[in-house]
């Protein structure tokens, strides 16, 4: 088998933290902004809970089309939903819809402490929260629904859907799975505590990131361990094309790993704040990667 090569096509500073990019079905992407200088500001509590937000949409020459206006809040998600909304997830756990023009539609009367990873379920939200739940928010009602995971003093970070189940990784190393809105098994990552940052399917199996950068693979049950890749610096997000899984990690690196193969792209850029990666969209080969410090960069994996 002929060895995977990763490819650096382009890279566009939006001068901001870009804490995910999302495909927005019409071969274009939403960003989701924190307007803040990263590299040269505090990392506080005060400065994140003043520091805007905004989304932003690109087209796949990651050329600007639309801006909403500034938001209120660090933009944590952004979620397009159908053809007149795009739910939007502050920080502090706020909700709103934009329109398709990235103008607001409506705030959302639902009181949350924030989400982290999600995924939609026949047209409901289910989202890892940062107080220790697992969110079920009825899109057709604006409803919420929560099953406490683990401790609300422990973030739920990571969340996939299996089948009928769903499996969700905390910031202490629980593995968390969910049938019926009920918790049904906990187990822990490692043997070590370790922030579960990723987790997603690949065939059978069941991949879990680590930020000590071990991703292992677990069988359906949860019960057989296996590592699947070791990386040098922790493991913040990941995703699936085919056979292949896309890495990204606190440095700033992308690995594209598979059972047969690895490569590797290497951050040149050495800040003295970690240039992280909280979110990719990964399609057909193609990866758009969202830096913490700004930087959107497109990969062409082959």
């Amino acid at each position: 088998m002929k060895p995977k090569t990763i490819e650096l096509v382009s890279e566009t500073d939006l001068g901001s933290a870009i804490y995910q990019v999302m495909d927005d079905g019409k071969q274009e992407f939403l960003l989701a902004l924190g307007l803040w200088d990263r590299v040269n500001e505090e990392h506080s509590i005060k400065v994140k809970s003043r520091t805007k937000g905004q989304v932003v949409r690109i087209d796949d020459e990651n050329n600007i089309t639309a801006k909403s206006p500034v938001l209120e809040k660090i933009v944590y998600q952004v979620i397009p939903i159908d053809e007149d909304r795009i739910l939007v997830s502050y920080r502090n756990g706020d909700m709103l819809y934009l329109n398709r023009d990235l103008s607001i539609k409506k705030h959302l009367n639902y009181q949350m402490n924030g989400i982290y990873s999600f995924f939609i379920d026949d047209n409901t939200l289910v989202a890892a929260m940062r107080d220790g739940g697992i969110l079920y928010y009825d899109l057709d009602n604006d409803e919420g629904d929560v099953v406490q995971a683990v401790n609300p003093d422990v973030r739920m970070w990571s969340i996939v859907k299996d089948e009928d189940r769903i499996v969700a990784g905390s910031y202490k190393g629980d593995i968390v799975v969910v049938e019926n809105k009920k918790v049904v098994k906990k187990i822990k990552v490692d043997e070590k505590p370790s922030a579960v940052w990723s987790l997603n399917r690949l065939g059978d199996s069941i991949l879990a990131g680590t930020a000590r950068g071990k991703m292992y693979s677990f069988n359906k049950d949860l019960e057989d361990r296996v590592l699947f890749y070791q990386n040098e610096d922790p493991i913040t997000t990941a995703n699936v094309d085919g056979q292949d899984v896309i890495i990204g990690d606190l440095k700033g690196n992308v690995h594209v790993v598979s059972e047969e193969h690895a490569a590797h792209y290497i951050n040149p850029i050495k800040e003295k704040v970690p240039n992280t990666i909280w979110g990719m969209a990964v399609k057909n080969g193609s990866a758009k990667v969202a830096y913490s410090n700004g930087q959107l960069r497109t990969f062409r994996i082959k």
